[in-house]
């Protein structure tokens, strides 16, 4: 481990998997006394369990935002309180290929980071698909049926995809399918594996002792299977990623032939309709608006609102119940600073995003082309998760040099 920022990194995603085995103690437990008996199978918390934790606590706990001023702002990326917000969403989107109706899921979290450049027209972006596989070692075992043909998409992500349930929707070009290789930067960073430890604090055989890794889908030789290892810890992956040097480039004012930053947006717009975390998100709606200051106050408006549904969900862990501060803000004292970051965020690049006046944007309540918002859409459409980074300052994002997977 290179940095003090990927240490710090470490111990918010360690301290994530150690929350996610209390909550599940908590939860089996409370099944044997009241539940079905089949609970007593359960081994271990499951992929779901420890992605929808970590980005709890990412986005909550107040950590990573501390992490990302001490540690960016020398940089020039963080010269002000940073945004981050997110959403989990169970219901993984499905997709189809042009060439088999054999569905498979898309991926587990889209990590999407946003730099808003002082004197820039407009913000920089990184965005990075992670599908998570557990496993006491940061090794996979052979993948086959539906893991193969989803490790064949993560090893080519030229490969054209729709989705056939409309939880993303088709590209703006008119395309039927999504095709990645139209985008900024090479496909091949568009997405990796999360391989995160099953067992509950033996992290020894992990990069760095991270509970977490990530690797890439390199196509195998021979007749050797389909699998995958995490040579990187996550935390170093996304210390990288903070400062744009993992993950592939997103444009905000990219046309509509690029499939890559028209997915991202599209991801985030799902990701601002959802309010109530984690219960079923049902009629919500996509923003008809792309306006990048509409979007970045709706990110902030709904991490208020999954911060406090979290912290006021029982059973309440211990952990929880020690963190101060958060919980014992009323709901409106929250969404008025919220609404601060988001304001500050932008304010400080000194640039009118959206052709708006950020002076019009009032400190209490939504900002007045917010107050009846334009949506549009089918209702039950469900998305992506999604954790967001934004951060503002005079320096830009570093970008690493492809590297061809060997």
């Amino acid at each position: 481990m290179k940095t003090a920022l990927a240490r710090e990194l470490r111990d918010i995603i360690n301290d994530s998997h150690t929350k996610t085995w209390e909550i599940f103690d908590i939860v089996r437990q409370s099944a044997l006394v009241y539940g079905p008996q089949t609970v007593k199978r359960w081994r271990s918390p499951g992929e779901p369990a420890f992605v929808s934790t970590l980005l709890e606590n990412a986005v909550n706990s107040g950590a990573l935002r501390s992490s990302l001023l001490r540690h960016l702002s020398p940089k020039g990326l963080c010269s002000t309180e940073p945004l981050v917000s997110g959403i989990f969403i169970h219901q993984k989107p499905k997709i189809e290929f042009a060439n088999s109706k054999e569905q498979i899921e898309l991926g587990d979290l889209l990590l999407v980071r946003h730099h808003f450049k002082v004197g820039a027209d407009f913000p920089e972006g990184r965005a990075v698909l992670l599908q998570a596989k557990s496993g006491k070692r940061p090794v996979t075992g052979p993948m086959r049926k539906k893991e193969a043909t989803q490790f064949n998409l993560y090893s080519d992500w030229s490969t054209k995809f729709k989705f056939p349930h409309g939880e993303i929707g088709s590209p703006p070009d008119g395309s039927e399918y999504w095709d990645f290789s139209k985008g900024p930067g090479h496909c091949s960073t568009s997405g990796e594996y999360g391989l995160v430890s099953s067992t509950r604090d033996n992290f020894f055989c992990f990069p760095d002792e991270s509970a977490w890794a990530v690797g890439a889908a390199i196509p195998p030789s021979g007749n050797q299977p389909a699998r995958v290892t995490g040579t990187t810890s996550l935390a170093e992956a996304f210390a990288g990623f903070l400062i744009g040097r993992w993950g592939r480039r997103w444009d905000v004012d990219g046309n509509d032939g690029d499939h890559w930053s028209s997915f991202v947006k599209e991801c985030l717009a799902a990701a601002v309709g959802w309010r109530h975390y984690p219960v079923d998100r049902l009629d919500s709606y996509y923003p008809r608006r792309r306006d990048l200051t509409a979007l970045c106050y709706a990110l902030a408006d709904v991490g208020v609102h999954n911060a406090f549904s979290w912290e006021s969900s029982p059973p309440m862990p211990r952990w929880l119940r020690e963190i101060g501060g958060w919980s014992e803000a009323g709901e409106d004292e929250r969404a008025r600073e919220q609404r601060f970051r988001a304001r500050e965020l932008m304010r400080a690049a000194t640039k009118n995003y959206g052709h708006l006046d950020l002076r019009l944007w009032p400190d209490y309540g939504p900002p007045y082309y917010l107050e009846t918002p334009e949506w549009t859409g089918p209702p039950g459409h469900r998305g992506i998760s999604v954790l967001y980074v934004a951060t503002s300052g005079a320096g830009s994002l570093e970008e690493a040099p492809f590297q061809p997977r060997e």
